[in-house]
């Protein structure tokens, strides 16, 4: 479903795209490399393992004092280090995992957190056999998003809404994205995203792209880009 969106509106453009594959937090060069971490002793959330990052926080700023900045401008703030993944028991938190998501679903109820959690317990373990793998863009959660939107005048968008706006470089790094995620997840849907400027004379524009970890409660920095999209405004809105 995400492949035939992301073939539906590609489109001619010339953005200034920032690839988040080559960019750490200070914005430097660098690839970042699979790490994992086999022991029972890894910081992990209790439901099948899956990483909490209650712990990370910037400082919010009153909404009214927002400062304004373009996404671009301010997309390295976001991004950290791929977390260390409790790999330790896969199977055995597996089999736990399916039987109290039964006895829930027994009871009538409709375990979503337990549904989460055995997505990413059966992501790991197909990577757990590869061993060592690369993941090439930086990660972020839904904390500093958040954070980000209460520092600067910036709003997160859904990618559906706002696929007008998205250049051939971002579609091709979701594309990229898409095989590593069926890997993983099979027919399985990322939830991808972007932040937008919020109000300015660039709302919709200028924006970070991110998609959900199949591994965790997490996401992939994919990119942000510079320039507006050209030519889909100038047909639709500019009459030409």
């Amino acid at each position: 479903m995400l492949q035939k969106l992301i073939n539906k509106f590609r489109k001619k453009s010339k953005p200034l795209f920032a690839n988040t594959q080559f960019a750490d937090v200070q914005g430097n060069s660098q690839i970042v490399s699979w790490n994992y971490s086999t022991s029972p002793n890894a910081t992990a959330a209790s439901t099948g393992g899956v990483i909490s990052f209650d712990d990370v926080a910037t400082p919010a700023v009153e909404r009214a004092e927002r400062i304004v900045k373009k996404p671009v401008e301010v997309y390295t703030e976001i991004l950290i280090e791929e977390p260390a993944i409790d790999m330790s028991n896969i199977k055995t938190k597996i089999a736990v995992v399916k039987k109290r998501l039964t006895m829930l679903k027994e009871l009538g109820l409709n375990p979503g957190d337990e549904t989460k959690a055995l997505k990413y317990l059966e992501a790991r373990a197909k990577l757990l056999k590869e061993k060592k793998y690369t993941i090439p863009w930086k990660t972020t959660n839904r904390k500093l998003l958040e954070d980000l939107c209460n520092k600067y005048k910036l709003m997160q968008c859904s990618f559906s809404g706002y696929y007008k706006n998205v250049p051939n470089e971002a579609l091709e790094q979701l594309e990229l994205y898409q095989k590593m995620w069926k890997k993983y997840r099979g027919e399985d849907t990322p939830e991808v995203g972007l932040v937008c400027d919020e109000g300015g004379k660039e709302q919709k524009k200028d924006p970070i792209l991110y998609a959900s970890s199949p591994f965790g409660n997490w996401y992939y920095v994919l990119g942000a880009w510079d320039k507006e999209v050209e030519y889909v405004d100038e047909i639709i809105y500019g009459g030409k």
